[in-house]
């Protein structure tokens, strides 16, 4: 069997792989197997095993018998999901139970393999789930990312030595920084809601409301 397998299987040859089965011949074949393919192998033969395993060292993808002895595989699926572990995980079965393939899913599995398969349809799996990690954790980096800038922005706004405010397109204040107390002594909860037009005087007050028709308005046309 070519080392790249199917689907390009060079760009998963880093991933860390945990394989649990309490048959030995299939054990050693799968770890052979995916070892070749530049895998990252560790082999379990229980669900107790599999728990050590977990507690220890940190992996990407877990293949995993569901019917063991002891411990099932549901069992280690419970434990994974308690942990809140970042994993993929597939299931082997020699059952075509559909409510067992089925009760898998809702535990967190992404795929289903019946016993017997062949090489290339356990490499297509594990390719597809490498790949499905590897998505949900960019997803997962983006939002953290975004969520750092959002509260930096926010720290660099609220301690701001200026007035920063934000209003609606009819002039009413959405945000305002802490600087609002210091220079008008108002809360920013306060203000936030009123217009604009209630803080400034008469005198200007025409020229607010100016500026608010303008701004209403968009940029000017030429």
């Amino acid at each position: 069997l070519d080392k790249r397998g199917n689907g390009g299987m060079e760009e998963d040859r880093t991933l860390s792989l945990l394989v649990v089965d309490d048959e030995p011949g299939l054990l050693v074949s799968l770890e052979q197997l995916l070892r070749m393919q530049g895998y990252l192998v560790t082999i379990a033969a229980s669900g107790v095993q599999a728990l050590t395993h977990l507690s220890k060292s940190r992996y990407d993808l877990l293949l995993l018998d569901l019917a063991m002895p002891g411990m099932s595989g549901t069992g280690v699926l419970d434990f994974i999901a308690g942990q809140d572990l970042d994993m993929a995980v597939i299931v082997i079965s020699g059952t075509t139970s559909v409510v067992e393939a089925t009760t898998a899913m809702r535990q967190g599995a992404i795929d289903f393999l019946r016993k017997p398969f062949n090489p290339e349809e356990l490499l297509r799996s594990i390719t597809n789930a490498a790949h499905k990690l590897r998505l949900e954790r960019a997803n997962r980096n983006m939002r953290q990312r975004l969520e750092t800038s959002e509260r930096l922005h926010r720290f660099i706004v609220n301690h701001s030595p200026d007035l920063i405010f934000v209003l609606d397109i009819e002039g009413r204040f959405t945000y305002l920084n802490h600087r609002v107390k210091t220079l008008l002594g108002f809360e920013p909860e306060i203000l936030t809601g009123q217009s604009l037009l209630e803080l400034v005087t008469h005198m200007d007050r025409g020229k607010a409301k100016q500026l608010l028709a303008d701004l209403a308005d968009g940029p000017a046309k030429s």
